[in-house]
């Protein structure tokens, strides 16, 4: 056998069912992008629980921003800012876990090319 000694190789080839390199790239790259494609469905979840975090602390901090207008207090303040600050930082996490899915996607795009292009 060709790929003796390589025992990665060699559970591709099991795995293909077939000693054609062909074949066992073809394995390898299914499983990547099976891999793959999970990660970015979840990290599109993520961003999408952070949206609605940001969108659920939105609402406290506009009721928090209605009760200082009745009853002023430094706690109040202090708190608005904060979660104001929380805001930016997940609305930040959420962008930056879309373009990583996109990123991931587009890998996933070339792999299965290259799967295609392997069945040729």
């Amino acid at each position: 056998m060709a790929n003796r000694g390589m025992p990665m190789l060699q559970e591709l080839a099991g795995a293909a069912d077939s000693t054609d390199i062909k074949d066992q790239l073809s394995v390898l790259f299914r499983r990547e992008v099976k891999e793959e494609t999970q990660k970015m469905h979840d990290y599109r979840r993520l961003s999408d629980e952070l949206r609605e975090s940001v969108r659920m602390r939105d609402a406290y901090i506009e009721e928090f921003q209605r009760l200082q207008m009745y009853v002023y207090s430094n706690e109040v303040t202090e708190s608005i800012e904060i979660l104001k600050s929380m805001q930016v930082d997940d609305i930040e996490k959420a962008f930056r876990l879309i373009l990583m899915a996109r990123d991931i996607q587009n890998k996933v795009y070339e792999k299965y090319n290259f799967i295609t292009k392997l069945r040729r």
